[in-house]
C-alpha cells in the first residue's frame, strides 16, 4: 500500500491540467465513492489532513480508500503522458510491440520496432536502443530467423553490441560526473592544493573516457563539460570554469531537442553559471541566464527551479550592491518562496541566507537574526561548509545587535566543530578570533587594533585562491572596513 503522505503530495503537486484531466478520467463516478471522497478531502484540507481523512474512513476503509485513490491518480497521469515525450512514446511503443506479437500481428510488430529503433537512435536514447535490439532478437528467434540471412542477422547483433558498448561508457562517464558533483555539494570546493590532489583519481578516469574517439553523442559531450565545469570550480579556476560553463552552454543550445523533456542537467548547468559569474564579480551578464531559468520553469512547470531565480536574483543584486532591488525583491516574493512545498534543504538555507543579508545590507540586524534563526541550527544540510558559513554570518549579526551572551556559546560551537573537521578556511579562525576577544577588549584603542589585526589578515586571505570562495557568499574583509569607520 503507498504511504498516505505520498498521495497527499501527489495531489498537491498536481498541475491544472492533470487535475482536469483526472476529473475526466474518474467521469461521473458517484461522488459519494470512497476514492473520490478521499481526494476531495485532501484538496479541501488546510491542516491535520490524515486525522480528518482517518476520521471519515475508521478502520481498513481507509487504507482501501488510500490505495485506490493512488491507483486511479497514478492511471490518469499515465495516460495524460502518453505521449508527453520521447520517452513516453518509446515506452508505450515497446508495449505496443509486446501486445502486436502475442497476437500473431509479426509484420506490424517487425514495422513498429524499426520506428521505435529510429526514434531512439535520432534522439540518442541508446538505454532504449538496447531493449529494442534485445526484443527483435528474441522475436527473430522465436519465428526461427524466417527471411533472414545470416548475415543480416549478424548485423543485428553488431549494432546491439554498439549501443550496449554506447551505454556503457555513457555510464562510466556519468558516474566520475556524479562522484565529482556528490564531492562538491558534500564536501565544498577545495581548501588546499591537497585537497586538489584529492581528486585526481576522478580526473584521471575522466580524461581516459574523454579521449576515447570511438564514441561520440551529446550525452558524452555534456557529460565531460559538467565534469570539467565542476572540478574548474572545485579548485577555483574560475576563468577556465566560465569558459567551459560557454561551451556548455552552446551545446545544450544546439541540442533542445535531446534534453527539454528532461532538463535537469541544463538546470545545474545554469545554476552553476550564474554561481561563476557572481563568483567573479560578471553581475551584469547573470540577467541573461537567470531569464533562461525563468523560461525553463514557464515552459515545464518545474516549481522549484522559483527557489534557485529568487537566489540568482539575490545574488545578482547583492554583488553589484544593489540592495533597493534586493529588498523590492524581498518584500514581493520571500513570503512566497517559504511557502513552496517539497524545498530542498540546501535551496530553502540559500533563500534564508540570502534574505538576511538584504536585511543585514539595510541594517536591519534583528530581522537577520530572525531569518538565519529558522535554518542556522538545521543539521540536515547536505554540505557542512554551507552550514558553518551560516553560522559564521549569524554570530557577525548577533555581534551587531551586541548580544554578547548569545556569541560566546555560538563561537564555542563553531570551534568544536573546526577542531572536529580536517577541511577548515583560516578565515573562520580570523573572524572567530575578532568576535572571541572584541568583548574582552575594555578600551577603543585595544579593540582598533583586534580590527586592524583582521583587516590584515583577511586582506591577505581574500586574494588566496582557495580562502576567497567565502568571501563570494559574504565579504568579511569590506565589513570589517565599514565596521571600523563606524
Amino acid at each position: 500500500m503507498p504511504a498516505f503522505d505520498t498521495v497527499v503530495q501527489m495531489i498537491h503537486s498536481l498541475s491544472k491540467a492533470e487535475k482536469r484531466n483526472f476529473s475526466l478520467w474518474v467521469g461521473k463516478e458517484d461522488e459519494k465513492k470512497a476514492y473520490l471522497k478521499l481526494y476531495r478531502i485532501i484538496v479541501d484540507a488546510k491542516d491535520d489532513v490524515e486525522q480528518r481523512c482517518r476520521k471519515e474512513f475508521p478502520g481498513k476503509d481507509f487504507n482501501t480508500a488510500v490505495e485506490y485513490l493512488y491507483t486511479v491518480l497514478m492511471k490518469s497521469l499515465v495516460i495524460l503522458n502518453h505521449g508527453a515525450g520521447i520517452e513516453e512514446e518509446l515506452m508505450t511503443g515497446i508495449q505496443e510491440v509486446k501486445l502486436l506479437f502475442r497476437k500473431g500481428l509479426t509484420e506490424a510488430g517487425f514495422d513498429k520496432l524499426e520506428k521505435l529503433k529510429k526514434i531512439a537512435i535520432d534522439s540518442e536514447k541508446f538505454e532504449y536502443c538496447v531493449i529494442l535490439g534485445k526484443l527483435k532478437l528474441h522475436y527473430l528467434n522465436q519465428y526461427q530467423f524466417s527471411d533472414i540471412s545470416e548475415d543480416e542477422l549478424m548485423k543485428i547483433q553488431g549494432q546491439l553490441k554498439k549501443h550496449i558498448q554506447f551505454e556503457l561508457n555513457l555510464a562510466e562517464h556519468a558516474s566520475l560526473y556524479e562522484l565529482l558533483h556528490y564531492r562538491f555539494l558534500m564536501k565544498g570546493a577545495a581548501r588546499n592544493a591537497k585537497d586538489k590532489e584529492k581528486l585526481n583519481d576522478l580526473v584521471f578516469s575522466e580524461m581516459n573516457l574523454a579521449g576515447n574517439p570511438k564514441f561520440e553523442s551529446f550525452n558524452l559531450k555534456k557529460n565531460h563539460l559538467l565534469f570539467q565545469s565542476v572540478y574548474f570550480m572545485m579548485t577555483g579556476d574560475y576563468k577556465s570554469s566560465l569558459s567551459t560553463f560557454f561551451e556548455l552552454n552552446n551545446l545544450f543550445e544546439v541540442n533542445r531537442n535531446l534534453w527539454i523533456e528532461s532538463p535537469v542537467y541544463y538546470i545545474q548547468h545554469l545554476k552553476g553559471i550564474l554561481n561563476n559569474l557572481h563568483i567573479t564579480g560578471q553581475n551584469e551578464h547573470m540577467q541573461f541566464f537567470i531569464e533562461k531559468l525563468e523560461g525553463l520553469q514557464k515552459s515545464e512547470a518545474i516549481n522549484i527551479l522559483q527557489h534557485s531565480i529568487y537566489v540568482a536574483w539575490m545574488k545578482m543584486y547583492l554583488g553589484s550592491e544593489n540592495y533597493a532591488a534586493a529588498k523590492v525583491l524581498m518584500d514581493s516574493d520571500f513570503e512566497k518562496m517559504t511557502k513552496l512545498q517539497y524545498a530542498q534543504p540546501g535551496d530553502k538555507a540559500e533563500v534564508y541566507l540570502y534574505t538576511a543579508l538584504v536585511s543585514f545590507y539595510h541594517r536591519n540586524f534583528k530581522n537577520a537574526a530572525r531569518l538565519l534563526r529558522q535554518i542556522v541550527h538545521l543539521e540536515n544540510h547536505s554540505n557542512t561548509q554551507t552550514t558553518r558559513t551560516l553560522k559564521l554570518i549569524n554570530l557577525i549579526v548577533h555581534f551587531e545587535l551586541n548580544d554578547f551572551g548569545y556569541l560566546a556559546s555560538g563561537i564555542r560551537s563553531l570551534e568544536r566543530e573546526l577542531r572536529q573537521g580536517k577541511r577548515n578556511f583560516y578565515t573562520e579562525k580570523v573572524i572567530l578570533k575578532l568576535l572571541k576577544h572584541y568583548p574582552t577588549a575594555l578600551s577603543r584603542s585595544a579593540r582598533g587594533k583586534l580590527f586592524e589585526k583582521a583587516h590584515q589578515e583577511l586582506s591577505v586571505l581574500k586574494t588566496d585562491a582557495y580562502e576567497r570562495q567565502l568571501f563570494y557568499v559574504f565579504d568579511f574583509e569590506d565589513w570589517l572596513v565599514k565596521r571600523t569607520d563606524r
